[in-house]
């Protein structure tokens, strides 16, 4: 029986291992360098934007949620012009996708700070429908980043962000112990065999 535990153990390891990719955004920092919830449309009746810690909540809104539902940004006032929408990761991490939740008719734009401090362009998000909040999932050549930070353009001018995520890319010590263990499961159970053998009982 202690045999089978440890199999199970080890299947447990197995499928920790290639469960979901890590969100290496949930919980950071996240910061504006414009106003963000400033004018919008009259009579939305929805003045009051989100808390920009939302961003990195690790929550999707249901899909097209009014735009305002979220941090929203209305870039034809002065003090929000150029706002741009920055994530502190915290720490060095490579990664090389990303779902980004926002407004569905503008185009948003990725970029990444380098370990050295240097800003380069990551991926840009184009417009979606049917129309509000809406998610989009991007992949690109893994990096090594900081920090990210979403600027948007074209569209209304009438911008929104509700949730970014960033996905960690496996590391090769993560994908070698996955391999491992796929010998260990296997020893595992021939070991509890040649037990059930000698002791003249069927497993």
């Amino acid at each position: 029986m202690r045999y089978l535990v440890a199999l199970a153990a080890v299947a447990a390891l197995c499928f920790s291992l290639s469960g979901a990719p890590l969100n290496v955004a949930l919980g950071k920092s996240v910061s504006a360098t414009a106003v963000v919830g400033a004018g919008g449309p009259t009579g939305d009746g929805l003045p009051v934007t989100e808390a920009l810690s939302s961003i990195t909540d690790g929550i999707f809104k249901p899909e097209v949620t009014y735009w305002q539902q979220a941090v929203w940004w209305d870039e034809s006032q002065p003090a929000s012009a150029g706002n741009i929408i920055e994530i502190d990761l915290g720490g060095t991490y490579q990664i090389g996708a990303a779902k980004v939740q926002a407004d569905n008719n503008d185009v948003y734009h990725m970029e990444y700070r380098t370990p050295g401090g240097a800003w380069l362009p990551l991926v840009s998000i184009g417009t979606a429908g049917p129309f509000w909040l809406v998610t989009r999932e991007v992949t690109f050549a893994p990096v090594f980043a900081t920090a990210v930070r979403i600027d948007a353009d074209l569209g209304d001018q009438y911008y929104s962000v509700a949730e970014v995520q960033l996905y960690a890319v496996p590391e090769p010590a993560t994908l070698g112990l996955a391999a491992l263990a796929v010998p260990i499961l296997w020893l595992a159970r021939r070991k509890s065999t040649q037990v059930g053998r000698r002791r003249g009982t069927r497993l």
